[in-house]
């Protein structure tokens, strides 16, 4: 079970309105990009394309921004 399902369950478990199907869709493809951006800026610093994985590094810290912000927005809509 990936982390993400394991907080959908504890949400719904705790009686809290739950995730829409859209909302929990819009949270995985931020994680995914999280991730994507992580593993290219790995394969960037392999060929040591200083200027690349800059530009890289940038994209995964607003790609980390963007999913901290979703899954926030989307937690405190829940409790609400």
């Amino acid at each position: 079970m990936t982390e993400f399902c394991f907080h959908l369950e504890m949400i719904t478990r705790q009686g809290k309105t739950h995730v829409n199907r859209q909302e929990s869709a819009a949270l995985n493809m931020a994680k995914f990009i999280r991730a994507q951006t992580l593993l290219l800026l790995e394969k960037i610093d392999q060929l040591d394309l200083d200027d690349e994985a800059t530009d890289c590094e940038k994209l995964h810290e607003q790609a980390e921004k963007l999913y901290q912000k979703l899954q926030a927005r989307l937690d405190s809509d829940i409790t609400q």
